[in-house]
């Protein structure tokens, strides 16, 4: 259908399109700061699409039904400290930062045990996913919706990516033959309820003087995404204050009271959710390790927390395709987990042993098939 319409479109109505378009992301805060520039604050549209992407209605539909599951299964899993550990172990011997945080999540867990009514943790997870095709005996092609990572910390665009883009398209592609397409996009949600999620944990927390701090990174490019999500949250409830602290320059003005209770800068935190802290690059010092592990001990309410952020390692997902892993964790589902299961992408081990050797030689004879992740958020880095 859409391949149709375009076709339809002329040259001067597609250059309309695009100049429109560029407009619109730049009058609605559709940009990120251009890295290439910084300190200085100049402003480049985020990377987006003329027209929406098409995908099966089916397909779309089960991953959204699934993602609940998902979500409380990644949930149920973070809190298994002997299949957390059992699986990380062997990370841990190669990757000196994963270990760092096996030892604050060790360290989490005692707390945990110490604090049962005061630990409370806030999810943002996101599911990626790729639309594979398969091709039967018969030439029948079908695609599927192939689940690539869960993002666990710091899962960017879901404010600024939702909500605006939606009204982009409903703008842009209003008149014929483009409107046809418009009944055709789902709402997006994600604005607000990424913000209502951290609204409800400030209320949890149970202080109206305390704040939300977001813990962010020295010349931060995605600042619409952040600011989108803060002013969200101002309305949806205006009586909640947030903080933004660049990380590295807030380490000797963090605390933690007698009874547990975090303060950056003598206020006290009722949410501290992390736009940073997830790559090695992040923890240049000692100091640095040592404010992430306060914080993680402190009465505030982490998103992720640190169970949360290993949850999201690749090995866990690359375990939980093994067989039983998901039934376990939900309640013997078996629909729950078939759903689930379908959706993932193959996920396989590079570790030294004979699966790795095997796959290593599967991917020199077959590279078109493969790609090559790495192991912890914010990738890019092999």
């Amino acid at each position: 259908m859409l391949e149709g319409i375009i076709s339809e479109l002329t040259e001067s109505r597609i250059n309309k399109l695009i100049t429109d378009t560029a407009d619109f992301a730049v009058t609605n805060g559709v940009v990120m700061l251009a890295a290439k520039h910084l300190p200085l604050k100049r402003y480049r549209n985020i990377p987006i699409t003329l027209f929406p992407s098409p995908i099966p209605k089916e397909e779309y539909q089960k991953i959204v039904r699934i993602q609940p599951m998902i979500n409380k299964l990644m949930h149920l899993i973070s809190q298994d400290s002997k299949f957390m550990c059992s699986v990380m172990e062997s990370v841990a011997e190669v990757d000196d930062f994963i270990k760092r945080f096996l030892d604050i999540y060790h360290k989490h867990l005692v707390y945990c045990d110490d604090h049962q009514n005061d630990v409370l943790t806030l999810g943002i997870f996101r599911s990626d996913y790729m639309f594979g095709r398969e091709v039967d005996e018969l030439g029948t092609v079908t695609e599927r919706a192939m689940q690539t990572e869960i993002n666990t910390v710091s899962s960017g665009m879901g404010s600024i990516g939702s909500k605006k883009i939606d009204e982009m398209y409903n703008t842009m592609l209003k008149e014929s033959p483009t409107s046809s397409l418009l009944e055709r996009i789902p709402a997006n949600v994600g604005n607000p309820e990424i913000g209502r999620g951290l609204a409800l944990a400030w209320r949890e927390y149970g202080s109206e003087k305390a704040v939300i701090v977001f813990f962010v990174m020295e010349n931060e490019t995605n600042i619409s995404d952040h600011r989108t999500l803060e002013f969200n949250i101002y309305a949806i409830n205006p009586q909640i204050i947030v903080r933004r602290k660049i990380y590295d320059q807030i380490l000797d003005k963090v605390r933690t009271g007698e009874d547990g209770r975090l303060f950056v800068e003598d206020e006290e935190v009722a949410v501290a959710y992390f736009r940073t802290c997830y790559a090695p690059r992040h923890f240049p010092s000692e100091q640095h390790w040592d404010v992430r592990e306060k914080i993680e001990l402190s009465r505030a309410i982490k998103s992720p927390s640190i169970a949360h952020h290993i949850v999201g390692s690749k090995k866990i997902q690359e375990v939980l395709g093994r067989p039983g892993i998901l039934e376990k964790y939900l309640d013997g589902d078996l629909v729950a987990a078939t759903d689930i299961r379908t959706c993932f992408a193959g996920v396989y081990s590079l570790e030294m042993n004979e699966e790795g050797d095997r796959m290593v030689h599967k991917a020199i004879e077959n590279p078109d098939k493969y790609v090559l992740k790495p192991q912890r958020e914010g990738g890019g880095k092999i």
